[in-house]
């Protein structure tokens, strides 16, 4: 079985401190050899857009996830 490319957007300003979702969605990952998970980070002090928007024209995910809070 092919492998799937996974990006995961995680909003940096979403729950608290004590939140490891990079680290959770591992987790849940963890037995499963056919995913290949990455993952982005916006940084809002730079330009945020146009770094995802690079990310995504370089790579060929198959999925793209968006996490985060009440505006993702």
């Amino acid at each position: 079985m092919p492998t799937r490319k996974i990006l995961f957007v995680l909003n940096p300003s979403s729950g608290t401190r004590d939140d490891d979702f990079e680290n959770e969605i591992k987790i849940h990952f963890l037995d499963k050899t056919d995913f290949e998970l990455e993952f982005f980070v916006p940084n809002w002090d730079e330009d945020a857009c146009k770094d995802l928007k690079e990310t995504l024209e370089v790579n060929d995910y198959e999925t793209v996830v968006a996490s985060g809070g009440g505006g993702t």
